[in-house]
């Protein structure tokens, strides 16, 4: 049996005090927080954050507990080094061409590139996803 889960959004008291009825447990919302305080639990939730209820046990998910458990890896074009990006882009489908010290990413038949990397931009995996860095700016890439 999966249990119900609710997340903190800063705004959705209602939503989580419905999730705790029947529990002696009491929601204060102060700013952006949500004070849980009750039987057997003390606690505050940031955004992001979730209250889980499995069978009749209450349980936190953290929210930087999430993103800390999701490993970055990224490989730096350098105008030069063409198979070590598409060893590290072989489970997408991507076209490549190198211009000069520039390297084109080409998705699916389009003839416009996708993206254009100069030397020193990053292809970074986060979360299953391919995101571009250039000069310290984060694009995710669609």
């Amino acid at each position: 049996m999966r249990g119900q889960v609710v997340q903190w959004k800063g705004d959705n008291t209602a939503e989580v005090e419905r999730m705790l009825a029947g529990h002696l447990v009491r929601a204060d919302k102060e700013g952006d927080l949500l004070k849980l305080t009750g039987l057997g639990i003390s606690t505050e939730l940031k955004p992001g954050d979730s209250v889980i209820l499995e069978r009749d046990r209450l349980g936190i998910r953290r929210a930087h507990d999430l993103t800390r458990r999701t490993k970055e890896t990224w490989v730096t074009w350098q105008g030069n080094n063409l198979d070590k990006c598409k060893e590290f882009l072989k489970a997408y489908k991507v076209r490549f061409e190198v211009q000069g010290n520039k390297l084109g990413l080409f998705g699916d038949e389009s003839p416009l590139p996708w993206f254009i990397l100069k030397p020193g931009d990053r292809l970074v995996k986060r979360g299953g996803e391919i995101v571009i860095s250039v000069e310290g700016r984060d694009h995710r890439a669609d």
